[in-house]
């Protein structure tokens, strides 16, 4: 809200699709080199491949060659200031009508058409993307929790592609040929597992290509056992910042290669409401591992612009209910500026009449 970045809630009644066939290379049109987009292929193939409920080596082999096909029909008609992306329907289309070779190819192709078939004309699956993902913006916010209100399937594959299109921003090229400059931060990891677990693929295709691309991914979560089926990934990630623990940390402990310094030093650690947070910072691995403890200090600005304490996270939208007029970042100044330490370090809480009398 103060960034001017764009916050993403979804509701079954507003359809705002994000196509997985959405992807930048398509303006190349006739130019587009499809050995060179394999990344996306697969994408669209993982996306196909949920929606079919198929894991078969054949499947994906199948739903590769009909989605290199579809790309071939439709990309070569794109030219500047005219450009059409291909839909699932599309993908549809091209598996009930494309000659594999044989009779028992083409019988797995029509099965898998027939599994996907449910699916076509489904505003938020067989649709361009919405406009609004178009929009440039400093950074996009995406509230999976939103999902919850899709039936499961339609839930598992809007993750799915949401995941793809933050992964699809890693490599954009700036007018001068330089790599933009991207973070992807995903919170709250160990809900992936449970509720996305579709994500997780995808965020680790991401995760692995974006460090040559000069991307930071930043996964956060609350114990490391939440990273379960992603050990692959975090074990070797560049920085670790590890907060008070209170679960076993042994997994932890073997993956980062921690020695018992380390580990004491994770016992030691403090965090003081509207103060300072404190971590272990680990930096590299094996016999150039460095690990130090490191203090974030709070200042009054930042702590009321993410803070989440519930008083304090009430205080603000008190104030900004009553001063209306004031926008957030005027809100946050005031409490800044008489309640500095926040409201749960200091034992405080809101006086009205001061707000009244500012």
């Amino acid at each position: 809200h103060v960034t001017g970045a764009r916050y993403h809630r979804f509701n079954p009644e507003e359809p705002r699709a994000i196509n997985i066939w959405d992807f930048p290379e398509l303006a190349y049109g006739k130019n587009l080199d499809l050995s060179k987009i394999t990344e996306q292929i697969s994408l669209i193939v993982m996306d196909a491949m949920s929606l079919a409920e198929a894991s078969d080596s054949l499947a994906r082999d199948l739903l590769t060659k009909a989605v290199v096909q579809v790309l071939k029909n439709i990309a070569p008609r794109n030219v500047q200031g005219k450009r059409r992306e291909p839909t699932h329907s599309d993908l549809v289309a091209m598996l009930e009508a494309y000659d594999f070779g044989s009779d028992s190819l083409n019988n797995r192709a029509r099965e898998i058409a027939l599994a996907l078939e449910k699916y076509r004309g489904n505003p938020w699956l067989d649709t361009p993307t919405h406009p609004d993902f178009h929009v440039d913006t400093p950074y996009d916010v995406y509230e999976l929790d939103s999902l919850n209100a899709f039936q499961p399937d339609i839930k598992q594959t809007l993750a799915n592609r949401i995941g793809a299109r933050v992964i699809r921003s890693i490599g954009q090229k700036q007018a001068d040929g330089t790599r933009s400059p991207t973070l992807l931060v995903f919170d709250e990891v160990h809900e992936y597992r449970q509720s996305f677990p579709g994500l997780i693929p995808v965020l680790k295709k991401g995760t692995r290509h974006g460090r040559k691309h000069n991307v930071v991914t930043m996964m956060m979560t609350h114990t490391y056992d939440d990273f379960e089926g992603m050990h692959d990934v975090t074990s070797t990630a560049g920085v670790k910042l590890i907060g008070k623990q209170t679960g076993d940390l042994s997994s932890l402990a073997r993956d980062a290669k921690l020695s018992t310094r380390a580990l004491q030093a994770i016992s030691a650690l403090q965090n003081i409401d509207g103060l300072y947070t404190q971590w272990l910072m680990v930096i590299g691995s094996g016999d150039s591992q460095q690990v130090e403890t490191v203090q974030n200090n709070l200042s009054p600005t930042m702590l009321w612009t993410f803070t989440t304490h519930p008083d304090e996270a009430n205080a603000r939208a008190r104030v900004a209910s009553l001063k209306p007029d004031w926008p957030l970042t005027e809100v946050i100044a005031w409490l800044a500026a008489r309640y500095p330490q926040g409201l749960a370090a200091s034992g405080s809480i809101l006086d009205e009449s001061d707000l009244f009398r500012a």
